[in-house]
């Protein structure tokens, strides 16, 4: 991959600055000096991410001999095991305002930044990839370049005002004796309003634009050779090598690339194709650290030059094109008269953003994966290749007596025809003999397990984590344990990259967003985040508020994303999540809060159907309106209520409860009733001329109550009375 090119016109539309002087002959000697260091501190890490690419690419030796060699692909299954493991997708990015007033910044610029780090955008995912693959394999540390360009061919005339167009007035009218305002010249001559003619100005063509997060080469990077740590903003300068096509009739440049910065050399074929080209230097740096003119500590400067130029052509600095210095904001009324602090707007640190997994005390470049386990997994191929070699030379042989055997024997010996007859001169146990060989000693096997348990320990993944069935069996809690000890390796390198992509790539390109988004674009919010904005257009307000559930477009510019935001990660998105396991997950927890109360169940319900590949938008509508209950009444009704009083009521409330009653049968009903009531009547006045039995006499008051209480028994104990012979007492 070549270097990336850089843009050869100012790629802002930031208000003119002065121009800064020129470096003197010494300051631009000094810092060829410094990128040269910069450069030769990374050669032995090139070197060694050369011999890496090689082993990923089962390259095993430089030279071949006429023996089997045998280099065993770890580098490449360890690589793309953990590469995936760290980023194996683009995650989900939110904002986090950091100043009060900003909530819809922080909605609409969250969604315009997913947009543009995206597919569809500078297509950030395959970059990253690149960075993690040159950082665990190659040489321990990558970096991308994160930048907007604009393309400019020429000027254009804009308009930038209106004045007063004098010459549209009638002749002897150009001449006024007194100044008058526009709005007064017109109705001063008698001519009505004043045509006006627009204030024309030259400004850029822009024909072309664009934001890119690009990576660059491990060869190309150029850090300062005596700078230590991680954290690269904090570096001195920080810069990259480039190539700048160059016509076909220029007689400067090359048409060779150096061969000793590219990690995987040029073919001949792309030697052949190669355009012509120069090479150039890029070099951003803070400007308090070596300008005398320049105080503020955040201010950063970048210049370019070029290998074909000659030594003593000075280097000219301008101002970093990602930052502007904000206007001094004035005291409010109350507050002390000590101005503010003026601060730079847009990019803060360099626009190049190295990464290393892990530090090193003293240095910027840690080892990369493969290095550390280089000379184990170039042991476990040298004895791999022993293995096959002394396979090769313990294929069966047969030893013959020469005397015994002559060339047509042995011919048709080597011919070994089935069924054919060889002739000896004497008997053939004498004639032939099987030769006898060494074994291969079962120390090679257990040599070969050791090494690979060497390189689980160096990559921290054993053959569970590389989708490979153990040999050896394992209880369940001691495989949790040994997930559980990787995983917690495996977690804190996850979290470096996601720090270094939040951080160092996605803020700044977001900074970027914040200066250059002129043009207004669209995106696509989802109702109810619609609903949040305290400032939509009135059209969407109408749409999201029909359809909640409804993606609608919102319009936005810088405009909409002022201020100050952190930019933060869904957790576990760049991950690769099983689909099952993740369906199970999230039904387990919809049927958790479907019913608590505070939870929003539209929302779990669009991430269930989510999951299942559905379109929320299609497959849900807006819930029903809930309306007042009607008041719950209980009726009964009785087949004597069609025929009482009642009965229309009655009728009627059966009609509307879909019973039918024909008004034949009511009329029989009142008729049966009436015949009814007649008959008792007769039974009731015959029943009155009958003599009535006076009943019961009245119970009699009992003088003494105690007899209905004898029982026959003794007084005091209640038993009966003995009996004596005859019946009488005791």
């Amino acid at each position: 991959m070549m270097p990336p090119a850089v843009p050869a016109t100012d790629p802002t539309a930031a208000p003119a600055q002065k121009k800064l002087p020129a470096f003197s002959t010494v300051k631009s000697a000094a810092w060829r000096r410094r990128v040269k260091a910069a450069l030769d501190s990374t050669k032995v890490a090139l070197e060694q991410g050369k011999k890496n690419i090689e082993r990923y690419n089962a390259e095993y030796l430089e030279s071949r001999t006429g023996d089997d060699q045998v280099c065993v692909p770890t580098d490449f299954y360890y690589i793309e095991q953990k590469k995936s493991q760290l980023f194996a997708r683009e995650p989900d990015v939110f904002l986090q305002s950091l100043q009060p007033g900003q909530e819809d910044g922080a909605i609409v610029g969250a969604a315009a930044l997913n947009a543009k780090l995206g597919p569809q955008g500078v297509n950030v995912l395959p970059t990253v990839h690149e960075i993690i693959f040159d950082t665990i394999c190659a040489t321990g540390f990558g970096a991308v370049k994160i930048g907007f360009e604009a393309v400019k061919d020429g000027t254009v005339d804009i308009q930038i005002g209106e004045e007063p167009d004098l010459g549209a007035l009638p002749v002897g009218t150009h001449q006024l004796t007194a100044p008058t305002t526009p709005d007064q010249l017109g109705p001063a001559l008698g001519l009505g309003p004043l045509p006006m003619k627009p204030i024309m100005a030259k400004a850029p063509n822009i024909i072309a634009s664009r934001y890119f997060i690009e990576r660059v080469a491990p060869g190309d990077l150029i850090v300062p050779a005596d700078f230590s740590g991680s954290d690269f903003d904090k570096a001195a300068f920080l810069g990259c090598r480039f190539l700048e096509d160059l016509p076909d009739e220029n007689e400067s440049g090359s048409d060779i690339d150096r061969e000793e910065r590219r990690l995987t050399p040029l073919s001949s074929d792309a030697k052949a194709a190669q355009r012509k080209q120069r090479v150039g230097y890029e070099v951003y740096y803070r400007a308090s650290l070596f300008d005398a003119d320049e105080k503020h500590p955040e201010c950063v400067r970048c210049f370019t030059y070029y290998d074909d130029d000659p030594e003593t052509t000075p280097i000219q600095p301008k101002q970093s094109p990602y930052q502007r210095l904000a206007p001094r904001p004035m005291p409010q009324p109350g507050q002390p008269p000590t101005p503010p602090t003026q601060k730079y707007e847009g990019m803060v640190g360099f626009p190049i953003a190295p990464l290393t997994i892990r530090y090193v005390s003293d240095t910027w470049r840690p080892k990369s994966d493969c290095s550390m386990a280089r000379a184990t997994a170039d042991e476990l191929s040298k004895g791999r290749t022993q293995m096959v070699q002394f396979r090769d030379r313990n294929m069966p042989q047969t030893g013959f007596d020469v005397t015994a055997v002559d060339a047509a024997t042995l011919a048709k010996i080597e011919r070994n025809i089935l069924g054919a007859w060889v002739g000896f001169n004497r008997p053939g146990q004498d004639a032939t003999w099987p030769i006898q060989k060494g074994q291969m000693g079962r120390e090679s096997s257990v040599f070969n397990d050791v090494i690979q348990g060497d390189l689980e320990r160096i990559w921290g993944l054993g053959a569970n984590q590389l989708g490979a069935q153990n040999d050896t069996a394992r209880t369940a809690t001691e495989l949790q344990l040994v997930q559980s000890a990787s995983q917690g390796r495996l977690e804190s390198e996850r979290l470096k990259v996601l720090s270094w992509y939040a951080n160092k790539v996605v803020a700044k390109f977001f900074a970027l967003m914040q200066l250059f988004a002129d043009e207004e674009e669209y995106i696509e919010l989802v109702g109810s985040d619609a609903q949040r904005l305290k400032a939509i257009p009135p059209e969407v307000a109408a749409q999201v508020q029909q359809n909640p559930q409804a993606m609608a477009l919102v319009p936005w510019t810088k405009a909409n994303i002022p201020g100050r935001y952190g930019v933060k990660i869904k957790p576990d998105s760049q991950l690769h999540i099983d689909v099952a396991q993740q369906r199970e997950q999230l039904l387990k927890v919809f049927n958790f809060l479907a019913n608590e109360p505070t939870a929003n169940r539209t929302e779990l319900t669009r991430e269930v159907l989510k999951t299942f590949h559905m379109d929320p938008t299609k497959t849900t509508q807006a819930p029903p309106q809930k309306m007042p209950e009607p008041p719950k009444l209980t009726l009964a009704i009785k087949m004597e209520d069609f025929v009482m009083p009642q009965g229309p009521v009655t009728v009627e409330i059966a009609q509307q409860l879909g019973l039918k009653i024909s008004p034949e049968a009511i009329l029989a009903s009142q008729q049966f009733l009436l015949q009814a009531e007649q008959l008792q009547a007769a039974q009731d006045a015959e029943a009155a001329n009958e003599t009535e039995h006076g009943g019961a006499s009245a119970e009699a008051k009992k003088i003494n109550k105690h007899p209905t209480e004898a029982t026959g028994g003794m007084q005091g104990s209640g038993a009966q009375a003995p009996v004596a012979p005859g019946g009488q007492l005791m």
